[in-house]
Order: C-alpha cells, then structure tokens, then sequence
C-alpha cells in the first residue's frame, strides 16, 4: 500500500487486531488516534509507537465507548492536533457471557449489548459530525459471523454483533449523500484474548474447516477497505470466513 496521509481513529486499538491495525497504519503514513478501556494496553502501544519514531502521527486515550461525551471530547483533541478526521475503526467490543439464554447473567448479557452496539453506535454519532465537515469519509465497523449465524451459546455477542451489522446497513443509507461510506469488515476466528472467549471449542466445532488466522492477518482487507473512495461500495459486508455468513 502507498504511503498516504490521512487521519484514522481506532476504539479497542490496545490489543489485538485494534493494535495490529493502528501500528500498520502508522507505518503507512497515516496518523491515528488510539482508544481503550485499559490505559495500560495503550501505554505498552505508545511505546511500541515510539520504537517506530512515529510519536508525532499518534495520540491515545483511555475511555469506555458507553461514555459519549468522553468519545467526542476525543474527536475535539483529534481535529485539535491532525485538523481533520478522515476514517474511524470501530473495533471495541467484549464476550462477556457464554451460556444458554436461559441460564445468561443478564448483568454480563447486558454488558455485551451496551460495548458491542450501543458503544459502537454512540462511536458513529460521534465522529459523523467531524466526517461531513470534511465530505467525505469511511466507517468500518469490526463485525463477527456470529452477527449473521449465530450459534447456540453466544447468544449476547451474536445479537449485539447482529444489531451491529443492521447498524452499518442504516447509516450507510443515511450518510450516503455525505459521500460517508460505511461498510462491515468480519475477520473471523483470530487469535486474540475475545476470540478465545467466545468460546474457541465450539466455533471451531461449528465451522471446522475454519482459518484461525492473526491479528496481522486481517490487515491486507483493511487496506482494502479503506482504499475506497467516495464512490465505492457501501452498507456491504467484507469477510475472511471460509464459511457462508
């Protein structure tokens, strides 16, 4: 990928692909604001930033995406110090309870439903502002192919990543005149601290022909993704399964 200058935000950016995401990003010209719950997963990244002298295209904070207002205060310091925002990742997400419906914590049920969607939708409606100003821009959303085929067991992160997808669909109807793309990106099984909590046995039980893939895997669909421009597609879905979602 061409070395280009642009502005992307990441939530969840602490581990994982969120980390993976934002370090090939940064290698690649673009600045990007990283947040997370967990301040000391974005401290360990700062400093894996900071080994690629690339500390002038990166700024960090530590909030819970539930918290709106904490979500556009960020988007103030991002257009603060870069001027514009021009991609946003949606990534932040948890598996909180693996049981039947009938024997759920509704506590931890509920947990799933308020970081995966209501999180991700709070997200949304904070940066759109920040993209119209622009004209244009691109939302990806990090899905699941449990949002679309869920199996039994998973049934708070299958709903909430299913809501998410309905999500994607609608707003990128709404934002379409705003040259706003917005698109789904399912990576499937990666071997990542969420993937394991979901319940790894039974996935790969369900869908045994699988690739149980990196963080770093995914990366080449990102580059893809994002290389859209105003025109491309949008409300789609763009998988790494091996299997029909």
């Amino acid at each position: 990928m061409d070395k280009i200058e642009k502005v992307c935000l990441i939530t969840g950016a602490g581990k994982g692909i969120g980390r993976e995401f934002t370090l090939s990003l940064l290698m690649n010209g673009y600045s990007v604001a990283a947040c997370s719950r967990t301040e000391s997963d974005l401290i360990t990244l700062s400093k894996l930033v900071e080994e690629r002298m690339l500390s002038d295209k990166f700024i960090y904070k530590s909030f819970d995406v539930r918290h709106f207002e904490a979500t556009q205060s960020f988007i103030i310091d991002i257009e603060n110090k870069f001027g514009r925002l021009d991609c946003v990742i949606i990534n932040a997400g948890v598996s909180t309870e693996n049981s039947t419906v009938e024997n759920a914590d509704l506590n931890k049920w509920i947990e799933a439903i308020e970081i995966n969607l209501i999180g991700a939708a709070k997200t949304a409606k904070a940066v759109i502002p920040a993209l119209k100003k622009k004209g244009s821009g691109n939302i990806i959303f990090i899905g699941s192919g449990l949002g679309h085929k869920g199996i039994p067991g998973t049934s708070s992160y299958s709903c909430s990543k299913s809501g998410m997808w309905m999500l994607t669909k609608i707003l990128a109807q709404e934002l379409i005149e705003y040259n706003i793309l917005v698109n789904e990106l399912i990576p499937g099984p990666v071997k990542t601290k969420i993937d394991r909590s979901v319940n790894e046995s039974r996935t790969t039980k369900a869908f045994s022909n699988e690739w149980n893939k990196n963080p770093e895997d995914v990366i080449p669909l990102l580059n893809f993704m994002l290389s859209f421009d105003e025109t491309g597609p949008t409300g789609q879905t763009f998988s790494l399964t091996r299997r029909e979602i």
